[in-house]
């Protein structure tokens, strides 16, 4: 019989510790008791903001992050990765309901969703402690091993740590490096679950790489949700279909239906087309107007703003209608000074159709459009 100190029992162990080192925390606003189930956007930055992602790299999140997403039970809308950071869309439940799905979970299932994630031979191992553990009278200590596995199921702050850890021993290993790799714990944004907010959100995200200059459409940034779609990935289209359907009662919309409306809602945002001379044929957002915001000139419209960087998608900390904010406010009250009454902040700078923010951005809202 092995004994339960081997080198693989401590990777178990490992594996499934809640003790490892974390980084500073900012202030997270979780879904909590506003919905069962709730989106959050999600940006993560590289230490000190250094261009180490590659296209290696940035393969590798794509298909690390599937693989924790199909295990864990968090749905990714969208994403995108540049070179120094990325943005995830994600739905998640809140406490409640997700205790309520851990718990229908089997154990038989559970095993079944870790070969998603896991390696055959930490399962194998898994399988043998759990055994084991029952062999000997320990029942409880089996448990221990399961639930353990199940809390880091259908979590933000677990789909994260997994996905930030294993990314990091990866990339550390390949280039011999050591040390943290990100800038710190990620950042996250609570938004309403309502069909044009959510759009919004997603366009901004998508729309990363053309802000970015590295294209003039979306498509052809294969690092992003979109471009996944349209390259055919059934995980992606998933996610934009959850898009455009909403929560519309008809959920027949199809894939080519819904990849017309959703490329129409980017194209619409207004990228700019230049001939093989140069000439602009279709004009977009350029830095001029951003600069005729930031002086007070004119009003960009909410579709033309994704193209900016607007620190409200990574900053507002909660974003949508003045009654979802408000819910926030009021849910979160005690973190706030007594002085505070009311917690919705319209968004400035823009034709923003109503939208509101729990944190009011007094200066450089708008950072450009780079």
């Amino acid at each position: 019989m092995k004994q339960l100190d081997s080198r693989k029992s401590l990777a178990i162990i490992v594996e499934l510790s809640s003790e490892e080192p974390r980084f500073p925390r900012f202030q997270r606003y979780r879904p909590s008791e506003l919905t069962p189930w709730a989106v959050m956007h999600v940006v993560d930055r590289v230490v000190g903001r250094q261009m180490l992602l590659g296209d290696e790299e940035k393969e590798f999140l794509r298909v690390l992050m599937r693989k924790i997403s199909r295990f864990s039970g968090v749905e990714v809308i969208t994403w995108a990765c540049l070179g120094n950071h990325y943005h995830l869309l994600l739905r998640v439940p809140n406490e409640l309901e997700a205790a309520h799905l851990r718990a229908e979970i089997s154990e038989e299932a559970l095993l079944e969703r870790m070969k998603m994630a896991f390696s055959a031979e930490f399962i194998e191992e898994t399988q043998r402690r759990v055994g084991q553990f029952r062999r000997e009278g320990k029942p409880e200590m089996a448990e221990s091993i399961l639930r353990r596995l199940r809390e880091q199921m259908f979590d933000v702050s677990a789909f994260m740590h997994m996905l930030k850890r294993r990314f990091s021993a990866s990339y550390n290993k390949k280039h011999g490096r050591k040390g943290t790799l990100w800038e710190s714990r990620f950042r996250s944004v609570l938004v309403e679950d309502e069909q044009s907010v959510v759009l919004k959100m997603a366009a901004y995200i998508d729309l990363n790489a053309v802000r970015a200059g590295i294209v003039k459409d979306p498509k052809d940034y294969r690092w992003c949700g979109y471009a996944e779609a349209v390259a055919g990935k059934e995980e992606a289209r998933e996610g934009i279909l959850s898009v455009v359907r909403g929560s519309s009662e008809d959920q027949a919309v199809g894939w080519e239906e819904a990849a017309a409306a959703y490329r129409d809602w980017l194209y619409d945002a207004g990228c700019e087309v230049r001939d093989g001379e140069g000439r602009i044929t279709r004009k977009g957002i350029t830095s001029e107007e951003v600069d005729e915001v930031r002086a007070g000139g004119r009003r960009l419209s909410a579709k033309q703003l994704l193209h900016c960087k607007v620190r409200y998608f990574t900053d507002g900390v909660a974003i949508g209608s003045r009654a979802f904010v408000e819910s926030v406010f009021e849910l979160y009250r005690y973190r706030f000074g007594a002085k505070r009454s009311t917690g919705a902040r319209p968004l400035r700078w823009g034709e923003w159709d109503g939208l509101c923010a729990l944190r009011d951005l007094q200066r450089e809202v708008i950072k450009g459009s780079g």
